[in-house]
């Protein structure tokens, strides 16, 4: 394993190198390399350098895919150490038996719901449509208790230029590329920007990539409203969210990966290096661009499911971050269920003992969070 760790450092490491960072003899080594040679992990190049033989080893595409998933198993066992520590010693803020069914424990997570990006483009737009009739371009956000609660207060949402009727328009939350800002006030319209502080962050940092002389990688889900808003001013880019779409990739000579904030940094982590070992030859350059709360909801919607008998994720249909919640905690839990409210809670899906969890994505309102606890605690009353 240490040779592989030096190896997942480098795109390649001669075999003087190796041997004199490990510590290890010649003869040593050369048994080690020749077995992960023969299991496909490690390749080994020969050449003559100034009348001298040099050998070099560089890790395979199946090595550092092993050796990923190794490290991914290690972390695994680390977290359950800790999360079964904490188990025997619960929060008692995040946990409560409910009063009707001793057998039974609600566990919210510890980070979930509303991220303060969201807060703060509901709090523009209420301020905005207060003053003047608005349209906002899209989505503010994926959650249709929030938009219908701005729709009553006049809000009006429109996908299309030609379709909107007011004077002033808004980005949303998600960002939008500068195209398609021009677009806008070429339409005549005002436009105000509610894109996320931590969004226009990723696009500074795509936009420096590209213009460092990399080819862009932006790690999401293609056609997402965010996605298009990185890369649409981008000369050439990529899209990808999987090995197989790394592997219709064409190599270049430096790839610059940045991801949709709202992509769990753990897979974006393991794709990073999938493209480095797919493309051994390129730089690869990544800058993390997941945002900070999507970091802290998906920790703690790890911890929170490896308690839990029963997961409710709060949030809406097409939410990106409350989809990439229900996955990870699928994890680890075998019950999961996304809902949209409280109507959605199914009476069947409470168990007569354990601990049933609740987590929320970035867009949930917290009065929708409570709404659906609270209909947990009605069907367990009258069961």
């Amino acid at each position: 394993m240490a040779i592989m760790s030096m190896l997942a450092a480098a795109v390649e490491l001669s075999f003087t190198e190796l041997r004199d960072a490990l510590g290890m003899t010649d003869g040593n080594l050369t048994t080690h390399i020749h077995t992960l040679r023969k299991a496909g992990y490690v390749a080994v190049a020969k050449s003559v350098q100034d009348n001298r033989s040099h050998t070099t080893c560089s890790q395979t595409a199946a090595g550092r895919r092993a050796f990923s998933e190794y490290v991914a198993f290690l972390e695994v066992i680390v977290k359950q150490a800790r999360w079964l520590e904490n188990k025997t010693q619960p929060n008692e803020l995040l946990t409560q038996p409910l009063p009707y069914k001793a057998g039974i424990t609600l566990l919210r997570a510890e980070h979930l719901g509303m991220c303060f990006g969201v807060r703060d483009a509901i709090t523009m737009v209420r301020k905005e449509v207060a003053a003047r009739p608005l349209t906002v371009l899209g989505e503010l956000v994926h959650n249709a208790t929030v938009l219908d609660d701005l729709g009553q207060r006049g809000v009006q949402f429109e996908n299309e230029l030609d379709r909107v009727t007011t004077s002033a328009a808004m980005i949303t939350a998600h960002g939008a590329s500068d195209k398609a800002r021009a677009r806008a006030r070429a339409a005549g319209l005002r436009v105000a920007d509610a894109t996320c502080p931590l969004v226009h962050f990723a696009h500074e940092q795509v936009r420096k990539l590209a213009t460092s002389g990399f080819h862009v990688v932006v790690i999401g889900r293609k056609g997402h409203v965010e996605v298009r808003g990185l890369t649409e001013d981008l000369d050439e880019c990529d899209v990808v969210l999987n090995e197989t779409d790394i592997d219709a990739l064409k190599a270049r000579p430096h790839f610059g990966v940045a991801a949709q904030t709202t992509q769990p940094i753990s897979r974006v982590r393991e794709l990073v290096d999938y493209l480095q070992a797919r493309f051994p030859k390129s730089e690869v350059r990544f800058v993390d661009t997941v945002c900070q709360p999507t970091k802290q909801r998906q920790g703690a919607a790890e911890e929170m499911a490896f308690q839990s008998d029963v997961v409710l994720v709060v949030g809406g249909a097409n939410s990106n971050n409350t989809a990439e919640l229900v996955r990870t905690c699928g994890k680890y839990c075998e019950s999961v269920y996304h809902v949209q409210g409280p109507d959605d809670v199914c009476a069947e899906w409470i168990p007569e003992n354990g601990t049933l969890g609740i987590t929320a994505g970035t867009s949930t309102p917290d009065e929708t969070i409570d709404a659906v606890e609270s209909r947990v605690r009605e069907m367990t009353k009258f069961q």
